[in-house]
């Protein structure tokens, strides 16, 4: 005990016993001497601590704002706005679209319906079934014609940048098949006569009644401007192929002026005759030409391509296909169904379309 107190009251620098202090920070013991020497290196120690500090306090004063960080910041920016300007354009380009192709469909079902309005005007041969029907094609026009209004820009919450895209509501697309079925949904008939002839069975079959051996004409109630379309026609009474006719004309033609050497015209007489916009094709195999006579009961499929400017016969019995391309500067879409008889009691009836 009398030990370890006489060395807690040495000088730990001289092991002297004198006017020892005590260091109250290390817990160490020195003599006045070298207590003296102990605080002076605590002061040293301090001022270089401060003058650490100041430097220090000085880089931050000099230090530059700029870090590699900002440069990451740029590019995301410029990214960034690269994207958005590619989507803001893209949605320009689709809503171009869509109102050019909304325009074209109008434009050329209206301009089908206005020949058609003033050639039967012209021939003073319609009634009040007609004329319902006609009303509610225009009304179902004008409602399409409101597609704008529903063109919208929905939001997309999901994301910091909220990217845009064109869309169109429920509201429009019905409008939009509202006026499309009144010219291409509902099922195909023979709606116009140029001639003697008597629409049967509310348009599905056509009878020619002229003694004379004249061709008559009708063509469908259908407007085909886009898409592809198939038609089957079956020959219930017709007494050679020169003496029916099956094809397309383009709407924008007086119906009265119709006749199949027309420009406006593409179609066949059968695989032996074909006329397109003038011109003949005829078979010059007879054997072949006779095998390819239409007899009754025969089906005929006309399939109509608008998108390919094509026609496409084919003859069931004979198993026979043949194409037509159609120059669109001689008949321009929209297109009608066009069938011409020429022997009385000669008769035709639409099976069905697709």
């Amino acid at each position: 005990m009398t030990s370890a107190f006489a060395v807690m009251n040495q000088c730990v620098s001289c092991r002297k016993t004198d006017g020892i202090s005590p260091c109250d920070g290390c817990r160490k013991s020195f003599c006045n001497h070298h207590i003296a020497e102990h605080r002076q290196q605590l002061k040293n120690q301090l001022d270089t601590l401060i003058q650490e500090h100041d430097r220090l306090r000085q880089d931050v004063n000099g230090r530059s704002i700029h870090h590699s960080v900002y440069d990451q910041i740029d590019k995301w920016e410029k990214q960034a706005i690269a994207r958005i300007q590619a989507v803001a354009q893209k949605t320009r380009e689709d809503l171009q679209q869509t109102l050019q192709k909304s325009n074209e469909q109008l434009t050329s079902v209206s301009q089908g319906m206005t020949t058609r309005l003033r050639s039967v005007r012209a021939d003073d041969k319609f009634t009040e079934i007609e004329l319902d029907r006609w009303t509610k094609q225009l009304n179902a026009l004008k409602s399409h014609m409101k597609f704008e209004a529903n063109i919208y820009v929905p939001e997309e919450s999901t994301s910091a940048i909220h990217f845009i895209r064109i869309k169109q509501n429920d509201t429009d697309k019905t409008s939009t098949a509202s006026a499309r079925a009144s010219t291409s949904n509902h099922r195909e008939r023979f709606a116009d006569i140029n001639g003697l002839a008597k629409l049967e069975d509310g348009g599905a079959c056509v009878r020619h009644t002229d003694a004379d051996s004249k061709f008559i004409y009708t063509r469908g109630e259908r407007l085909y401007s886009e898409g592809r379309h198939v038609v089957r026609f079956r020959i219930e009474n017709g007494s050679a192929s020169y003496n029916v006719f099956i094809g397309i004309c383009s709407s924008n033609v007086g119906f009265r002026q119709i006749i199949y050497n027309l420009a406006v015209v593409a179609g066949w007489f059968s695989n032996s005759e074909v006329w397109v916009h003038g011109k003949s094709k005829t078979n010059s195999k007879v054997k072949e030409a006779e095998q390819d006579d239409l007899r009754a009961n025969d089906v005929l499929q006309l399939t109509i391509d608008c998108d390919r400017k094509q026609l496409e016969l084919f003859h069931e019995r004979t198993n026979k296909n043949q194409i037509l391309n159609v120059n669109l500067e001689k008949a321009p879409l929209p297109w009608h169904v066009l069938l011409a008889l020429r022997r009385q009691n000669d008769c035709v009836r639409i099976l069905s379309d697709t």
